[in-house]
């Protein structure tokens, strides 16, 4: 949090509440591929129900959304599935600079209306996280079938 209100993604209007700056949020069309659709019914959503931290860290890694499959990697924008490198717990946590065991015990509770925001895959030994399409989606186009039904029907 105290990272976000250093360099001006979150602000605080001096009653304690805070907001996310509209350079980083807002409505409209844009033709910049760096920027990730989020549903502004479910950020409102989130204000009441999001603990500021839990904000802090989605905003945190929205960098590294992938453009067609919502995964957190390294390479957010490779087209080959193959290449993408996906980030673990400890590859998360350096990325977006906080201690990965603040983010392995934040992430498996960060949900708001009933919905995870994140999923945790695993496949063999590799842990991998994936951005919940509902919440936030890079995407021009529809969402993978795949990728919606991975979090439909999981209420918390």
């Amino acid at each position: 949090m105290s990272v976000c209100l250093e360099s001006g993604i979150i602000t605080e209007d001096g009653h304690g509440s805070y907001y996310v700056n509209p350079r980083y949020h807002f409505r409209g069309a844009t033709q910049n591929r760096a920027v990730i659709r989020t549903y502004t019914a479910k950020v409102r959503q989130a204000y009441r129900e999001v603990k500021a931290v839990d904000l802090g860290l989605m905003y945190r890694m929205l960098p590294y959304v992938h453009v067609s499959n919502n995964a957190l990697c390294d390479n957010p924008t490779e087209r080959d599935p193959k290449k993408i490198r996906w980030f673990n717990g400890k590859g998360l946590a350096a990325a977006i600079g906080v201690d990965e065991k603040t983010l392995t015990r934040r992430l498996p509770y960060m949900k708001f209306g009933g919905e995870y925001v994140i999923a945790r895959t695993s496949v063999g030994p590799q842990r991998m996280f994936q951005f919940n399409p509902s919440v936030f989606y890079r995407g021009n186009k529809t969402p993978d079938e795949s990728l919606i039904a991975k979090f439909n029907g999981l209420v918390a």
